[in-house]
C-alpha cells in the first residue's frame, strides 16, 4: 500500500512539473511572431524551391524569392 501512495505521489508530481514546465515557456512566447520577408537570394540556381514561413509559401526562382500565397496562406 505504501509503494502504491509514493508511485501515485511521483506520478503527480511529474504531471504538475510538466504542466508548470509547458505553461512556463508558453508565457514566454511573444503574442506575435514577426515574419521576416526574404529579399533575394546570393546564388542562382536552377529550377525552383517551394518555401513556407509563418504560413506563406515563397517560389525560389531564377535567384528571387516571391511570396505566392499570402501569410493566413495555406493550412
Amino acid at each position: 500500500m505504501k509503494q502504491a501512495l509514493v508511485s501515485a505521489a511521483l506520478v503527480g508530481a511529474m504531471a504538475l512539473f510538466t504542466i508548470s514546465t509547458y505553461t512556463a515557456l508558453g508565457s514566454w512566447r511573444g503574442a506575435s511572431a514577426q515574419v521576416e520577408h526574404p529579399a533575394s537570394s546570393l546564388v542562382s540556381l536552377p529550377g525552383t524551391v517551394y518555401l513556407a514561413q509563418g504560413g506563406a509559401i515563397y517560389r525560389l526562382h531564377g535567384g528571387a524569392f516571391k511570396q505566392i500565397t499570402p501569410e493566413p496562406g495555406w493550412a
